[in-house]
């Protein structure tokens, strides 16, 4: 789980969800910088009430109080998670070599201009030079070849 209450706001609030308020008045742990000048202190307290608690339940926990939190997940949670999949975060790429596979899909998400995975990038290397040279800059094929002759490409 990842607990992010770097801000002194933030930090108030996780330490109330704790059930340890008078940590955020305390002077090793009152401002941010303070948190950082005793940073393993301050983790190792926040590391053993986590321990105390299952991952949804420290999620929970933490939203209830408006305190930034999310888990960490394993590859096997990643693709099981209905977010992922609601969010098109995998989506089906197609190899050449290996055949079809999930994969990243595109983020951020814009709802006028989506994007999409037309293709999974090549391990050939080059194998785009053509249309990189003669269709995007716009050489000719000679012009190509002459590039490849002086081992510029």
């Amino acid at each position: 789980m990842v607990i992010a209450a770097n801000h002194d706001n933030l930090f108030r609030r996780l330490c109330e969800a704790m059930g340890r308020p008078e940590l955020a008045d305390d002077p090793r742990f009152a401002t941010h910088v303070a948190r950082g000048e005793n940073q393993g202190e301050i983790e190792g307290i926040v590391a053993e009430w986590a321990a105390r608690h299952d991952g949804r339940e420290i999620d929970r926990v933490l939203n209830e109080a408006g305190v930034v939190c999310g888990p960490i997940y394993t590859m096997a949670e990643i693709f099981e998670d209905p977010q992922y999949q609601a969010r098109e975060m995998l989506v089906e790429h197609v190899d050449a070599e290996f055949g079809p596979y999930l994969g990243p899909g595109v983020i951020p998400k814009f709802s006028e201009t989506p994007g999409e995975v037309r293709w999974s990038g090549t391990w050939e290397e080059g194998s785009h030079n053509e249309q990189v040279y003669c269709g995007l800059l716009g050489l000719t094929g000679s012009e190509l070849g002459e590039l490849r002759e002086d081992g510029v490409v």
